[in-house]
């Protein structure tokens, strides 16, 4: 009896390490090979997002609505030559006007991925290293997205008020 309880044990054991083995392969992005892309962007151009929201737009925190609206139209601007579908998505607090803003592409496909970064700043700071970096790679991955052949939908989103005090 005990040797049918091992056995039993090491069945089910080797299946469930099986199992675990073919969902890792199936169910993780890095376990597949993709092919690897011509296309490249210049950093020449992230760093000329970067300082254009970062200097020409400073200060870019919760009370310059200003400053953050010429920001989201510039991100519209590029999201639209890019070759997305864009959206303005408006919306007020405290009184005041802010804008999230979305570039769609490939919208006809049912599936969808997200990507978002925030472009105010906190306080009285530039905010280059987390929101006007990553709403600049948002940038240059529209016109990259632009160009592809899309078996999914992409939304880019880049969104205000991230910042204190309403995170």
């Amino acid at each position: 009896m005990k040797k049918i309880i091992k056995a039993i044990i090491r069945i089910t054991i080797i299946l469930a390490v099986v199992l675990m083995a073919v969902w890792l392969f199936i169910a993780q992005p890095t376990m597949q090979k993709n092919a690897k892309s011509s296309e490249t962007v210049a950093p020449e151009r992230l760093k000329a997002h970067v300082e254009t929201m970062s200097r020409k737009l400073f200060p870019r925190n919760y009370k310059e609505t200003n400053n953050l609206n010429k920001c989201a139209e510039y991100i519209l601007k590029n999201f639209a030559e890019a070759g997305a579908e864009i959206q303005r998505q408006e919306f007020t607090v405290e009184g005041k006007k802010y804008i999230n803003v979305i570039g769609r592409f490939g919208k006809e496909r049912p599936e969808r991925i997200i990507v978002g970064a925030h472009y105010d700043a906190d306080q009285e700071t530039p905010g280059a290293d987390d929101n006007a970096s990553g709403v600049a790679g948002l940038i240059e991955l529209s016109y990259l997205i632009g160009k592809a052949d899309l078996n999914k939908g992409i939304e880019l989103v880049a969104y205000s008020l991230e910042e204190p005090p309403f995170f």
